[in-house]
């Protein structure tokens, strides 16, 4: 395993095979591979249960404008772009009130 996140999926997964949910967290956690590709596993939650955690993508300067322009279009209003002074943000939720995070690390071209 090259870094820690393999391991905690790991676990993870261990834990939901023996039927051991006490052990699971509640909402999403992903695992990142061998080639930054993400494994997500899915947690339910009490309905009506606020999320604790965020889907956070990241993509390009290009493809955040791209998202804030269809986000716009779908969701009646524009997500602000949040300056981290490093990388810029959006933020929204979708309908089932599971809360995202789309950045991009191209903040020269944003700026």
């Amino acid at each position: 395993m090259s870094d820690g996140r393999q391991a905690v999926a790991v676990c993870l997964i261990d834990a939901a095979s023996r039927g051991d949910r006490a052990q699971l967290p509640r909402g999403v956690f992903a695992a990142a591979g061998e080639a930054l590709g993400a494994d997500p596993l899915l947690f339910e939650r009490p309905a009506g249960a606020k999320s604790r955690s965020t889907i956070a993508l990241g993509t390009s300067a290009e493809g955040l404008l791209g998202w804030q322009r269809h986000l716009a279009a779908e969701l009646g209003k524009e997500p602000a772009r949040v300056d981290h002074e490093v990388s810029w943000s959006i933020y929204f939720e979708d309908p089932d009130g599971n809360p995202y995070e789309i950045t991009t690390y191209e903040y020269d071209a944003l700026a």
